[in-house]
């Protein structure tokens, strides 16, 4: 049987699969870290996922070998994400009639940051995106990852 046989399978047995985390040598990293880890498993989940395809297809580069840049509060966040939509927005040259086409991740959590014009996925150069219009848990490319199990009204869709 396919793995999506025997997901299909135990879904209409009302079985829940969920992919878990399992960290090799949890013990020697602090409470609040292992607490985060949990609050944002699926998060993390899916850029394991995403790193590992593009690895597998000879892509990009090792997204996790230098720490990120710090963290924002959230009204940063939002004036960053704002700022970044004006630059790709000005396009060329600071015309703004110019849209830049520049290369997304195929999924990314903050639902702050919205696809900008000119955004197509790296994965398969589509320009189609959309997030939960409640409770938001970031954006993905609709190619990669359709959204489908959601009704139009409970998602916001994209098309840069």
């Amino acid at each position: 049987m396919s793995a999506a046989t025997l997901i299909w399978r135990a879904a209409e047995a009302g079985v829940t699969l969920r992919p878990r985390i399992w960290a090799d040598g949890a013990d020697r990293l602090p409470d609040d870290v292992r607490a985060e880890l949990r609050a944002h498993e699926a998060d993390i989940i899916r850029l394991l996922l995403d790193r590992e395809n593009c690895k597998a297809r000879g892509e990009g580069n090792d997204d996790f070998a230098s720490p990120p840049p710090a963290e924002l509060d959230p009204n940063e966040a939002a004036y960053a994400s704002a700022e970044r939509a004006a630059i790709m927005a000005e396009g060329e040259y600071g015309n703004p009639t110019v849209v830049v086409p520049h290369p997304m991740p195929v999924s990314w959590a903050d639902a702050t940051i919205a696809p900008t014009p000119g955004a197509y996925c790296r994965n398969c150069q589509g320009n189609e995106w959309w997030c939960e219009a409640t409770a938001p848990k970031g954006w993905r490319c609709a190619r990669c990852h359709p959204g489908d199990h959601l009704p139009a009204d409970r998602r916001w869709d994209v098309r840069t």
